[in-house]
């Protein structure tokens, strides 16, 4: 699908764009081979969010790509959501905002003090930061 962007690009660089998109118009397998890529994101993008409804929503859009015209099987570019680890994700999703609240609300002074203490003590080994951040947790 990139040679036939740089293709369209090629021709609307020597034409100036004059000749505009009716002259090589976007083949129907372009068009769903987009739709596949463009629902291939979003899953991943639900994922990364801990969102199970909406990875199943946009994988269940290009289910079947083959009787669409396309030949990109999303299949092939997500994982198995049935097999995420979705309270993984949410936890993970959980401690990352709590993490920022944490850093907006305490005194980088503070968590500064806190990190030099507990090295002190040998629990803890990461940088003195003043943030908290995943080694810090």
């Amino acid at each position: 699908m990139n040679q036939l962007t740089e293709a369209y690009n090629q021709l609307d660089k020597y034409t100036k764009a004059t000749l505009g998109e009716h002259v090589l118009p976007k083949f129907n397998i372009d068009v769903q081979n987009e739709l596949v890529v463009n629902a291939k994101t979003n899953v991943w993008l639900a994922i990364e969010d801990a969102n199970r409804e909406a990875a199943a929503y946009y994988f269940n859009q290009r289910l079947k790509p083959l009787s669409d015209g396309a030949t990109l099987n999303i299949r092939q570019m997500v994982p198995n959501l049935d097999t995420i680890n979705w309270a993984a994700k949410a936890w993970a999703k959980e401690q990352k905002y709590r993490v920022e609240q944490y850093n907006k609300e305490v005194d980088a002074a503070d968590i500064k003090r806190m990190q030099e203490a507990l090295k002190k003590l040998d629990l803890y080994d990461g940088p003195i930061t003043g943030k908290y951040d995943k080694d810090f947790s």
